[in-house]
């Protein structure tokens, strides 16, 4: 499984129904419905920096997701110097 849908998944069984999901990306991302379905069909790729909102959002760790375990910090640093340097643009 890859891992925007990994993530998107997770998003997804955080609610009772897909359209409620689809109605909180819609607002995270200021997406239409349409390009909120495309990425959770897989169809479009979500952009680095959707992926750190979708995250910082749900509460979702990027690392557990990326190795499985909790304690491994892959993306941490990554995360943290990209947003710090496109926070200031």
């Amino acid at each position: 499984m890859s891992f925007q849908k990994k993530l998107l998944e997770k998003v997804a069984n955080r609610f009772a129904k897909r359209g409620e999901a689809v109605d909180a990306l819609m607002g995270l991302l200021s997406h239409g419905k349409d390009g909120i379905c495309r990425r959770l069909r897989g169809d479009t790729l979500l952009a680095p920096d959707e992926v750190v909102a979708i995250a910082r959002h749900f509460g979702i760790s990027l690392d557990s997701l990326a190795t499985g375990e909790s304690d491994k910090a892959i993306f941490s640093s990554i995360l943290t110097a990209w947003s710090e340097r496109w926070s200031t643009v």
